[in-house]
């Protein structure tokens, strides 16, 4: 009898193992929908607060100002390059790119950088969630509440370096996720972790996980 109960418990405990996920045209819609109303909310935001942004001790007591004055001159803080390897390299790259093309100002090519980075990191988010199994209106509800936390509402319009850092985490994640699906080489796993360490050394944690 204990072992009949024993045999009934262990088919009733849940099963982890991923389906495969199929995307259509929803997924699309829905992630098209998400990252405009990401990119336009962060780049909106991020001129309402222009006159705080630039200024040290104001937004939680970051180095807004000093992440400002790095991407629009890379040579200014050379210490920043071995907490954040690639972020004093792509950063100012990306700006730099958008001041010759389009002929903006500094803070505003930052502001569109940072608008491309808020909506690749809801649009990936969203994958994520699907291909960990969750339903389309979970996964665009899931992605609308990270989307509107207080990480995202003040990190995605201050000059700051975790955007992007969140990217990387977001790709260990997705990468995570995808393995289930599909084999990999081990290359892989070394590109994978080592995105995840580029734009902050402390968050390539998730990669270390992922090599294990």
């Amino acid at each position: 009898m204990k072992i009949a109960d024993k045999t009934s418990m262990q088919r009733s405990q849940p099963s982890f193992d991923f389906q495969p996920i199929k995307f259509d045209r929803r997924d699309l819609a829905i992630a098209i929908v998400l990252i405009l109303c990401a990119g336009l909310a962060s780049y909106q935001g991020s001129l309402l607060a222009q006159s705080v942004e630039q200024r040290d001790n104001i937004w939680f007591a970051g180095d807004s100002a000093l992440v400002f004055t790095q991407v629009t001159s890379p040579e200014s803080d050379v210490y920043r390059r071995v907490r954040h390897p690639w972020f004093p390299i792509l950063a100012p790259a990306l700006v730099y790119f958008l001041k010759i093309t389009s002929g903006v100002d500094s803070y505003t090519a930052w502001s569109l950088v940072t608008a491309g980075v808020a909506s690749l990191w809801i649009g990936m988010l969203f994958v994520l969630l699907r291909l960990i199994g969750c339903r389309q209106l979970d996964a665009a509800i899931f992605s609308i509440l990270a989307g509107t936390s207080a990480s995202a509402i003040f990190g995605f319009v201050a000059p700051e370096c975790y955007p992007m850092s969140s990217i990387t985490m977001l790709i260990g994640l997705l990468f995570a996720a995808i393995v289930q699906y599909r084999k990999l080489s081990i290359l892989w796993y070394a590109v994978a972790t080592s995105l995840t360490l580029s734009m902050s050394v402390t968050n390539g944690f998730p990669g270390f996980v992922l090599s294990r």
